[in-house]
């Protein structure tokens, strides 16, 4: 009984360090743009990218990490980024400038970039791509 205790601890010691650690999520500001070029920054996000928007050139303009579960709000380039829940749950919010852009629901999948925009900018449009790890 005190070896079943034992590892009934060990167990719950181990989850409970798990949940507290959480996962990062590393958000980008990329600028797209009809130039052709790739910013090594955003080498592994690129097929993403261009599988969404037709543009030939990606640079990386502004980065952020925070961790999950996430109740957090931080500026990247001219955004406003919101973002609250978990993995499974998050909500995102994107501002700029005092007004809302986006205001969705997502999951986010180990490894695999969601790209978020594809906002008017100088030169090209802007998208924030947020991928978990």
């Amino acid at each position: 009984m005190k070896r079943f205790l034992t590892v009934w601890a060990g167990c719950l010691f181990f989850l409970t360090a798990t949940l507290q650690a959480g996962e990062t999520v590393l958000v980008r500001l990329v600028r797209a743009s009809n130039v052709p070029g790739i910013d090594p920054a955003v080498q592994d996000v690129k097929q993403a990218m261009s599988d969404n928007f037709a543009f030939k050139g990606f640079s990386l303009q502004d980065q952020k990490t925070f961790t999950l579960p996430a109740d957090t709000t931080f500026t990247l380039g001219e955004y406003s980024i919101k973002c609250q829940g978990t993995q499974r749950q998050l909500k995102i919010f994107v501002g700029q400038n005092k007004k809302l852009l986006v205001n969705t629901d997502v999951t986010l999948i180990d490894g695999k970039p969601l790209v978020v925009g594809g906002f008017p900018a100088q030169d090209g449009h802007n998208l924030i791509v947020f991928t978990s790890r």
